[in-house]
């Protein structure tokens, strides 16, 4: 680890399955919610708090186990979660109640911040000039696993049961220990630190360090962009091509393409540096929006806004994290921490602004929304290069 180069093949397959798998979790339930209200009999006010408790626990383990990565050794901490999030499933499949599934999904939400402990991870292991690469590279693991997950437990669920689909989950997560073990580096931890202090220091980073605020603000602003077409689009297509949830979650498929996207954003920010990239991305994102403008008249239009948005989003978010793991080693995983932490909330914000717009101002308005959100993200990387040379 003193003289990082890249990781092997081998390697990078392992941490790219690790995110698809444990990201999954998050997002499994989201199709099954009619199947487990019938299962549990559940009102579907109730059985909708399943999909906020996966959120809910997601976000809980980002913020107090993800900074871990900075003061324990990473495999053991990787490896750790993986299996919590290997047990908790099975405990999600044979939930007898709903309050007991409740708490089964947010203790699995709570164990699945693991592509934020990998990415730091990866970074460390890749020389600064390859850096963004091969972030990318990881970073498709996320893309998979988000998109591919309702797709899954869909096809899992219609054939074996909704319980079959967390059972599937967990054999997967613990098929993955034994190569992760293998191929993962043993990484000692950077420096000692009380767990309180080591929490206690999150807001301080933010406050003291110029690129963390730029890049959780870009990251913020890219979350609300991306929710806000989805939140606003289903209403949309909805109305004006009469789509179900399947047709829907099929349109989501099509973002998978940008998964190819990260590796060659990271390389370019590599070769052309920080600005340059983001802004690209941040034009992207922006175009998407003027596609969007007629989608409501063109599928064609819609299918170009779908891969132009998610293509910007997953650029955006090689490119943020890059900038960032130029920062003190010893930071990494907290400094990420933060980040994801104005990401997920710009991703919230986005989901109730974009049905704000819709109700109140119709298609038109969730695109005004976005586009703004877009244009901002260009505003914010204007003042990259000051920033980078401050926050380094």
């Amino acid at each position: 680890m003193s003289e990082p180069a890249r990781p092997t093949s081998s390697q990078l397959l392992a941490m790219g399955a690790v995110t698809a798998l444990t990201i999954a979790n998050v997002y499994y339930v989201q199709p099954l919610l009619v199947e487990i209200g019938r299962a549990l009999h559940a009102s579907d006010g109730a059985v909708a708090l399943v999909a906020s408790a996966a959120q809910v626990g997601y976000a809980l383990g980002l913020l107090l186990l993800a900074p871990l990565g900075d003061v324990l050794e990473r495999r053991r901490l990787i490896l750790a979660l993986t299996a919590g999030a290997a047990l908790l499933s099975l405990a999600v499949a044979a939930a007898p109640s709903l309050a007991l599934l409740l708490a089964a999904v947010l203790c699995v939400g709570f164990c699945s911040p693991v592509p934020q402990v990998v990415v730091p991870l990866v970074a460390a292991m890749t020389s600064p000039e390859q850096r963004g690469h091969v972030v990318g590279i990881v970073q498709i693991g996320v893309v998979v696993g988000i998109l591919g997950s309702r797709t899954l437990a869909g096809a899992v669920s219609a054939t074996l049961g909704w319980r079959m689909v967390f059972v599937v989950s967990a054999a997967g997560l613990a098929a993955l220990l034994p190569l992760l073990a293998r191929q993962l580096p043993a990484t000692p931890a950077t420096r000692a630190l009380p767990y309180r202090d080591l929490i206690g220091s999150l807001p301080r980073l933010y406050r003291t360090l110029p690129l963390v605020r730029q890049t959780c603000l870009s990251g913020a602003l890219t979350g609300v962009a991306l929710v806000d077409f989805w939140a606003g689009g289903v209403f949309m297509l909805a109305d004006r091509y009469g789509w179900g949830p399947a047709r829907v979650g099929l349109l989501a498929l099509v973002g998978m393409a940008s998964a190819v996207v990260t590796p060659r954003a990271g390389r370019f920010a590599d070769r052309r540096g920080i600005r340059p990239a983001a802004l690209a991305a941040g034009a992207a994102l922006l175009l998407s929006y003027v596609a969007f403008l007629g989608a409501d008249r063109s599928l064609l239009l819609l299918l170009v806004g779908v891969i132009l948005l998610d293509a910007g989003m997953q650029a955006n978010q090689v490119i943020n994290q890059v900038a960032l793991f130029k920062l003190d080693a010893a930071l990494t995983s907290r400094v990420n921490t933060v980040y994801m932490l104005w990401r997920y909330g710009g991703m919230a914000s986005g989901s109730a602004l974009g049905a704000a717009a819709w109700l109140h101002a119709g298609w038109r308005g969730v695109c005004a929304v976005g586009a703004i959100a877009s244009a901002g993200v260009l505003l914010t990387h204007l003042r990259a290069p000051r920033l980078e040379a401050r926050g380094a």
